[in-house]
């Protein structure tokens, strides 16, 4: 049908169905684009896990992934948790801000289900993010004071965290960065 035979409405809905569509097109280009501005750190993480030969590396692994992700983002510390491989246990690895410091700690009385938003993130197998302060309470999750939103996302052996020191400290395309280096 020839736009001049056309109604209004049917002009209007037309309009507005292509304006879906370029911002469908225009998703997918900002998601193309993400893609490709990253790629290069996920490989340097992937290298980081290939290197690994034994527990001890997730130091090195976790420093790769706080380094590559401050690139893309401003959070206060960050973590990796990961079951212990031949015992019951948790070994915790915390990348503290501003530092290359890392804590270790081995918990053999703990396990990734301690937690209610890490035992979610694991059987869901997706992130769990609090935005706030009262979500964070909602988990019961003891963190530090001065932490106002934290992200957890699973792996196949645990889970990696990222905080901040902002309610609702990460956006959409922050949650991507952080889900999208999957270390299974």
């Amino acid at each position: 049908m020839n736009d001049a035979d056309k109604t209004k409405p049917q002009l209007l809905e037309e309009l507005t169905a292509l304006k879906r569509q370029m911002v469908g097109l225009e998703e997918e280009r900002q998601q193309a684009e993400l893609r490709q501005q990253i790629a290069p750190s996920l490989q340097r993480m992937r290298d980081a896990v290939l290197r690994m030969e034994n527990p001890d590396d997730w130091r090195e692994v976790g420093l790769c992934m706080t380094r590559e992700l401050r690139q893309y983002m401003v959070f206060r510390d960050s973590s990796v948790l990961v079951k212990a491989p031949y015992e019951d246990g948790l070994f915790s690895f915390y990348f503290l801000e501003g530092s290359n410091e890392v804590k270790v700690a081995y918990n053999s009385n703990s396990s990734l289900f301690d937690n209610r938003a890490i035992k979610k993130a694991v059987e869901t197998n997706t992130y769990v993010y609090r935005r706030n302060k009262r979500e964070i309470a909602q988990y019961g999750d003891s963190l530090f004071p001065d932490v106002h939103s934290v992200i957890d996302v699973p792996f196949q052996i645990g889970t990696l965290a990222v905080n901040s020191t902002c309610e609702e400290g990460f956006t959409q395309t922050h949650i991507k960065i952080v889900s999208t280096p999957s270390i299974n």
